[in-house]
């Protein structure tokens, strides 16, 4: 008598690898309680998002981006400054002239929306585009 063969547990599907995960995201929005809503919603995504940046406006934004380390972009579309379309023409025209240049550089995933709330799964839904990108 053989005693009973385990059962095969089927692994879930892999997911994409660690290195290619945004490690820090920047949250643009002149909303204080947005920021930190959104903020919240990328701490409880799986996996979890190491460092979330914050800029009240597109300026600041530009140059947060522009210091280096950030690997996506949630923006507002109406904050000051820079709005959030002239923000994305802004980081996409400093790709261009790095490439230009010769200088190396990773393309950022911009998302803007326009909203007085975002649900939670909306926020997943960004994550999860970002993710197929990569």
């Amino acid at each position: 008598c053989r005693p009973p063969r385990p059962r095969r547990v089927p692994r879930p599907p892999p997911g994409p690898p660690v290195h290619l995960l945004p490690r820090t995201v920047l949250i643009v929005d002149d909303d204080a309680d947005m920021r930190l809503y959104l903020r919240g919603c990328l701490r409880h995504l799986a996996p979890p998002v190491a460092r979330v940046v914050e800029a009240g406006d597109g300026l600041e934004a530009l140059r947060a981006v522009r210091a280096g380390g950030v690997d996506l972009v949630i923006s507002d579309v109406g904050i000051p400054g820079l709005d959030g379309r002239r923000l994305s023409h802004a980081i996409r025209e400093d790709e261009t002239a790095a490439d230009a240049l010769g200088i190396r550089t990773t393309r950022l995933r911009i998302a803007t929306f326009v909203a007085s709330a975002v649900a939670p799964a909306a926020v997943g839904s960004l994550y999860a585009t970002y993710l197929s990108y990569i």
